[in-house]
């Protein structure tokens, strides 16, 4: 059946990094965060946008830090059209030690 996953570590929610394009989604998801899993305190940190709704790979660098164990971006933003550099933020990601997670639903 091929070979078995690896034993990842387990891994705690205690930081975030998310950028305004659509505060709803945060402020939907803080109380799912914060009181289901328990993390009172949780930290969020946002990734500034620039007027074409795109992310500075400098700020989404900048933003990664030793506490970090999973980055999520989307492929593309479903409600602005903006694709993302995914293959560069994996590049990224795989050189820093951190997961990566790509939400590709909306995108190619």
């Amino acid at each position: 059946m091929g070979e078995p996953w690896p034993a990842w570590p387990l891994i705690y929610l205690d930081h975030n990094a998310t950028t305004p394009i659509a505060p709803e989604v945060l402020d939907a998801m803080m109380p799912y965060l914060c009181i289901a899993l328990g993390k009172e305190g949780y930290r969020v940190t946002y990734l500034p946008v620039d007027r074409e709704d795109l992310l500075k790979i400098a700020d989404l660098e900048a933003a990664i830090s030793d506490e970090t164990a999973v980055l999520c971006l989307m492929w593309a933003n479903n409600e602005t059209g903006v694709l993302f550099p995914v293959e560069q933020v994996a590049q990224i990601c795989r050189s820093r030690g951190v997961l990566y997670h790509c939400d590709a639903a909306s995108g190619g």
